[in-house]
């Protein structure tokens, strides 16, 4: 085992139980570095640092580094929550969910990316002020963008004209009647593509909740997770949560 010692800040993402006092913890840093560490005696009450390890939590890590398999953690100093005053249960499960979305990136991505983390902390901040399926949204939008799969809402995918009609599975976005392919769309109301639109072009920490209606935030929300699903094969378990899945 090597000895080097390293000091990261990092986001907790997620802690598994392991035998009777021990846990697996992935965290991801400042540098968008996905931390995978073996956390010794962290269920015992005596622990100093079963504090700074729940999820959600932003922490200073410090760990043993290893070439193979699990770092070995030494210390994890609490530094903040991004749900201590969280007291809703919606608020809660999009919580739950978005550290999901995040998690899932570690299948397919490999370099360290910042965006990543820059992304699920400041999604974790709105969620006392945007509605939930708002930001659920807007950060599976910003995972498929990191992961080159950037939906088109500003104009016809295929021919580029203004003036659009649908939102295409096959083209990856706006489609206008000319471009249509049969059995390739599904009709959605005004509405509903104004806020596809929207969620897609409106900067994460701009994002307001403009009195959109429920049915069509929710509306919005399953025809971008259906792009993620599509194009990632990730599932998000909670999801069912907000919307109907198949």
């Amino acid at each position: 085992m090597s000895k080097l010692e390293v000091l990261a800040s990092a986001l907790i993402l997620r802690q598994t139980d392991y035998k009777d006092n021990d846990a697996i913890i992935l965290a991801l840093s400042e540098q968008g570095e996905f931390i995978s560490l073996y956390a010794r005696g962290i269920k015992k009450s005596m622990s100093k640092n079963a504090g700074g390890l729940q999820a959600m939590t932003f922490s200073q890590l410090t760990y043993f580094e290893k070439t193979k398999g699990l770092h070995l953690l030494k210390s994890a100093k609490y530094i903040n929550s991004y749900v201590k005053d969280l007291n809703d249960y919606d608020q809660m499960m999009t919580a739950f969910i978005l550290v999901e979305i995040i998690t899932n990136i570690q299948r397919y991505q490999v370099e360290n990316n910042p965006e990543i983390y820059q992304a699920i902390t400041q999604a974790l901040s709105l969620l006392n002020q945007v509605d939930n399926t708002l930001i659920i949204a807007k950060l599976l939008v910003i995972v498929l963008e990191l992961n080159g799969q950037k939906l088109i809402a500003d104009a016809c995918a295929k021919c580029g004209d203004q003036k659009v009609n649908y939102i295409s599975s096959d083209y990856g976005g706006f489609v206008c009647y000319e471009c249509l392919v049969s059995n390739d769309v599904e009709v959605y109301s005004l509405e509903v593509m104004k806020l596809f639109r929207y969620v897609n072009k409106t900067d994460l920490l701009k994002l307001k909740n403009n009195d959109f209606k429920d049915n069509d935030l929710l509306e919005c929300l399953k025809i971008i997770y259906s792009f993620y699903n599509t194009y990632t094969g990730e599932y998000l378990s909670n999801i069912k949560h907000f919307i109907d899945v198949e």
